[in-house]
């Protein structure tokens, strides 16, 4: 009954009709439903049920109708069949198959099936590994027998298959119904084959005769059993699946005999002499049942027992779970229990295409391999029997795939150390440790770029993040590059500074620590990387760069000049102190007006010092010369990356790259940023995801956890010691708070502007937000802290007097005694007036005082006053003499006004706590009581512990909506 006729939908499948033959001669046809050419679909089973639909599917023509129903009938008893069992007789059923011209061998992109011409041949009996014999046909001479295949038709056939030409096949000389009468006998066994043989010479006719074979007996031999670990396809549901089985099989010597197989006898072939002999084997008949009860234990049982499945003919035997499907756990587990079986003695081979194969691991190996530029080829490994598979994707996609509740757990200690498993490709399973997984993932949660595809065989790394990949170790053996692999090590080492002799040539002595900062220079250069130099002030950063450079110089790498950008005020520093400690090295200084002309002695310098004023005019020149080192002196120049400066330096190509600062940060970790940036670009990320992933967690949350990973990616390429450390020769320094109230007319003006101020902030971040209204907030936070100093600082207290300024008026009662018992004092203020308002005031009492202000034309003549003590009292603005200064003669320091950096004020007070200094130094800072500028050292204290963790030191106030509030906010 066809289904009943209606408009016919466009088809978007095809019918394919798969002939296949099984080892042991059972030929099947399975009808499978596949996509035509652009549509998206698998091949499925073509179910029987179709043609019992009232709805005509499109892609049934009429042949098809009469196939399938040919084939129901055939298989009426067998119901949910993917491969149909075809009798000797379905000959008529192929010739139909061949004529849709959709009938293909074995599988759907096998040859196409044709009906070719008939062939005459003769027969053979051919020998079967049982011993038994079958008859065949022995093609021509001329034809390629092993593309040749008998069907176990009768009328006999073949196939091609590489062609797929199926052709009949008549056998010369003898009569049909002989052949089709000795074809339906099947096999003949050994003690058949004799009796067979001497029928057929009775018969005095023309056929072949079986072969007389002689029986070995094989002596007893203790069985071994034999598994081999494959994948099987199965029909199930309307759909194929692939799923792994176990074939099993016990080797008596040389000889196989699988489960099943209930003979005793084995073929011999002799292929030198023909004379074939058949071995029989007493089998172990106990020994088989226990290895197939052990299967049964373990959860498997035998394909053809399996309900509701169909299968390959040659399949049947095959063990498979019980309940028909394992997930990947369970199949994993499996396989660690035929680890076990192996070391009970039993042989496992495991097929090539064996999917989803447990390893076991020998090692795990991060493989390091040199890419273009910068970058570092990265795969992760496992060794496991002499086969070395990467990981990589297999974790990447673990993580993508974990429950994010498994995730979390991995940031916390484990009761156990179950491990984790992880699919490479399809083909293999491996078991990771949890420890040696979380110890990779934290290194690649920090190294991967935020574009990383999960889909990427490998990683780009960065050179500069070698360190983080020596963490692995031991857990992961660095491979590959050995000498990427060495680097790794010694950035992970990097605490252990060797100290290096210093050069010939240089004179000056150096300390140890000085020498240790020489090894960490030269490693740097031997590693090709860059870095920050941020000793304390005084501790000779300058003389430790140029010991630096004539190692260089001596060693003959330096055949390009060093480059020198430094502040202004330290020009003459440096080419004083080259002069002084390195006289072999040839300095050019590019300085004043005239510097243009100086430009042509660039190639024959050793080292070229220019400002950074300057840098942002004379770039174009600068640029055109290729420079072995390039050094920034008070580094914190370019904290703000799109300044002049800032953006000149990174045009400079060179070499090496070097910062010095004592105060790497002065507001917050973005000016870190920026030098890092210049000195390794990409080390800490674009500026927005470095502001993402460390800034706002550090600055805004406190996240200690992001300031440890901060500080140990910078950890290897950042050297800061401090005077404690090193110099404990240094005389101690004593700091001393002297805080004094407003008098009441300064008062009385503080909050009333107070209150003004703070009005005017809150409409400022309401109307245009934080970052907008910031320049109202300093601007507000400036007139309280003039006021503080002095009312005449501001509009509103020009009419005022030094009567009205309770600081300046204990700074006149503390200034006159210093000066009396011989102290040599530097004052330091922000405000370029209030030392103004000072200086009248020493003049009144008669106090002989030096001034350096950014407006001071000759500043050594300044300082060499000072020095030889013209003067007691040094007037210095902060930001024209907190650095570049040596003043050891000086032996009291005065912060007039306290600066929002801590570290400001530190490197200001180094000037006279320096190395060369033997006196003991004194360290005062006034303050007014109750007033923003002791809510300011509130601040710096709280602030100081955060940075001290980070860098050793430094810090930097962030005025967030807690602390506007406590800066202008009333008691």
């Amino acid at each position: 009954m066809r289904p009943s006729p209606r408009r016919r939908l466009r088809p978007s499948h095809k019918v394919l009709y798969l002939l296949y033959l099984s080892r042991d001669r059972q030929l099947s046809l399975s009808p499978v439903r596949a996509p035509l050419a652009g549509i998206i679909g698998e091949v499925a089973p073509l179910p029987l049920s179709l043609i019992r639909l009232e709805t005509q599917a499109p892609y049934l023509a009429e042949a098809d109708f009469e196939i399938l129903h040919e084939l129901a009938e055939r298989c009426e008893l067998l119901p949910g069949l993917t491969w149909y069992p075809l009798p000797a007789s379905a000959g008529g059923l192929v010739e139909k198959v061949i004529a849709t011209g959709r009938g293909r061998w074995e599988e759907e992109n096998g040859p196409a099936l044709e009906l070719g011409d008939p062939m005459h041949a003769d027969m053979a009996w051919r020998l079967l590994e049982t011993g038994e014999q079958v008859l065949r046909f022995r093609l021509p001479s001329d034809t390629a027998v092993a593309r040749w295949r008998q069907l176990p038709l009768i009328p006999p056939w073949v196939v091609d298959t590489e062609t797929g030409a199926c052709r009949p096949v008549k056998a010369r000389g003898v009569e049909d119904t002989v052949v089709i009468d000795l074809l339906n006998r099947g096999p003949i066994d050994v003690a058949d084959a004799a009796r067979l043989r001497a029928d057929i010479r009775a018969s005095e006719r023309h056929l072949p005769e079986p072969q007389v074979l002689e029986i070995l007996q094989l002596d007893a031999a203790k069985p071994e059993a034999v598994m081999r670990l494959r994948n099987v396809e199965i029909g199930r549901g309307g759909r194929f699946m692939q799923l792994p089985a176990v074939s099993l099989a016990f080797a008596y010597r040389s000889e196989e005999f699988p489960w099943h197989f209930e003979s005793n006898t084995r073929l011999i072939k002799d292929e030198d002499s023909c004379a074939n002999k058949v071995v029989q084997v007493c089998r172990d008949r106990q020994f088989e049942s226990a290895c197939q009860e052990r299967l049964d234990n373990l959860g498997l049982k035998p394909l053809a027992s399996l309900e509701g499945s169909d299968y390959h003919p040659d399949d049947g035997e095959l063990w498979v779970a019980k309940e028909g499907e394992l997930n990947l756990a369970a199949w994993a587990s499996l396989q660690r229990e035929f680890f076990e079986l192996e070391e009970q003695g039993w042989l496992i081979h495991r097929s090539e295409d064996l999917e989803s194969e447990l390893l076991l691991p020998d090692t795990w190996r991060c493989r390091l391999e040199s890419a273009q530029g910068e970058w570092i080829r990265l795969d992760l490994e496992v060794v496991a029997g002499g086969r070395s598979i990467s990981v990589l994707k297999g974790i990447a996609d673990w993580v993508r795939d974990c429950n994010p509740m498994l995730l979390q757990s991995l940031q916390g200690p484990w009761e156990h150390d179950q491990p984790a498993l992880l699919e490479l490709g399809r083909r293999y399973l491996v078991e990771i440790p949890r420890t040696t997984l979380k110890k990779v993932l934290d290194a690649l949660v920090e190294l991967s770029d935020p574009g990383f595809d999960l889909k990427a065989d490998h990683m780009l790394v960065r050179r500069g993040r070698l360190a983080d990949l020596a963490g692995l170790v031991p857990d992961w053996d660095l491979v590959g590059d050995d000498q990427l692999a060495g680097v790794a090590q010694r950035l992970d080492d990097c605490d252990a500074l060797h100290a290096l002799a210093q050069p010939k040539g240089l004179r000056a002595k150096l300390r140890d620590y000085q020498r240790q900062g020489l090894g960490w220079l030269q490693f740097l250069r031997e590693t090709g990387f860059s870095g920050i130099l941020a000793d304390d002030m005084g501790l000779g950063k300058t003389v430790q760069t140029l010991a630096h450079l004539l190692v260089e110089h001596q060693a003959g790498r330096m055949d390009r000049p060093a480059l020198v950008i430094a502040p202004t005020s330290l020009m003459y520093n440096w080419r004083a102190e080259a002069k002084r400690f390195a006289p072999v090295l040839k300095v050019l200084t590019l300085h004043g007006p005239d510097r243009r002309g100086q430009f042509q002695w660039i190639p024959d310098s050793d080292l070229v010092l220019t400002t950074y004023p300057l840098l942002g005019r004379d770039i174009n020149w600068l640029e055109q010369h290729r420079w072995h080192m390039v050094i920034l002196d008070e580094a914190q120049a370019i904290k703000n990356p799109r300044t002049r400066a800032a953006r000149a330096v990174r045009r400079l190509e060179t070499r090496h790259r070097l910062c010095l600062t004592g105060t790497p940060m002065e507001n917050h970790l973005g000016e870190l940023w920026s030098q890092f940036d210049f000195l390794m670009p990409g080390l800490l990320g674009s500026e927005p995801v470095f502001k993402g992933q460390f800034r706002v967690p550090i600055e805004k949350q406190g996240n200690e956890e992001r300031r440890a990973v901060l500080a140990r990616r910078i950890r290897p390429f950042f050297l800061r010691r401090t005077k404690s450390e090193v110099a404990p020769e240094l005389p101690p320094k004593t700091e001393i708070i002297r805080s004094v109230p407003l008098t009441r007319s300064q008062d009385r003006l503080y909050q009333a502007k107070r209150e003004e101020m703070q009005e005017r902030v809150r409409l400022a971040l309401q109307s245009k937000g934080p970052d907008r209204g910031r320049i109202v907030i300093l601007d507000a936070l400036l007139r309280l802290r003039q006021i503080c100093c002095d009312p005449r600082l501001t509009e509103e207290g020009q009419g005022a007097s030094m009567r009205d300024s309770a600081k300046l008026t204990l700074l006149m009662e503390l200034l006159p005694e210093m000066v009396v018992e011989g102290r040599r004092i530097l004052l330091f203020s922000q405000f370029v007036r209030m030392l103004e308002l000072v200086e009248a005031e020493l003049v009144r009492r008669k106090i002989d005082f030096v001034k350096l202000t950014g407006q001071t034309r000759d500043r050594q003549k300044v300082i060499e006053a000072f020095q030889h003590g013209k003067a007691p009292v040094f007037l210095i603005s902060l930001r024209a003499g907190g650095v570049g200064l040596n003043l050891t003669e000086a032996d009291t320091v005065i912060h007039y006004d306290p600066w929002w950096n801590p570290a400001v004020e530190d490197q200001a007070t180094d000037r006279a706590h320096r190395i060369g200094q033997d006196r003991k130094v004194f360290v005062y800072r006034l303050l007014t009581e109750d007033t923003i500028e002791e809510r300011v050292q509130r601040l710096q204290a709280s602030k100081r512990e955060l940075i001290d963790g980070l860098l050793g030191g430094g810090g930097a106030i962030n005025l967030g909506p807690e602390e506007l509030e406590l800066l202008l906010g009333s008691d």
